[in-house]
């Protein structure tokens, strides 16, 4: 689970840097829609439509990684689980040994 966890965050650090790219791009587009660029509709189309992508990708990144850490979460829960068990099923090995 910690190998998943860790393949997600570097995820999201290539992710960061995807995000710097796309606000230079927003820059750009901003820029020429100021010189009413011929081309204006598209730009600011396709401006739009990246900007709207990437902020689905956020919102999934950010869901994944709650569903990781919850995941891990029940993973130490239910080792712990096994344990308490396998130590009460060797407790009452060694009584039902002692008193037969």
């Amino acid at each position: 689970m910690d190998g998943l966890i860790k393949k997600h965050d570097g995820f999201t650090t290539t992710l960061e840097a995807q995000r710097e790219k796309i606000t230079t791009l927003e820059q750009l587009c901003q820029a020429l829609l100021a010189q009413d660029h011929y081309a204006s509709d598209q730009i600011r189309s396709r401006c739009d439509g990246v900007v709207d992508r990437m902020g689905r990708v956020v919102e999934m990144t950010e869901s994944r990684r709650l569903k990781l850490l919850d995941s891990r979460s029940y993973q130490q829960f239910l080792c712990n689980t096994y344990e308490v068990l396998h130590c009460f099923f060797s407790f009452s090995r060694v009584f039902l040994f002692k008193c037969c």
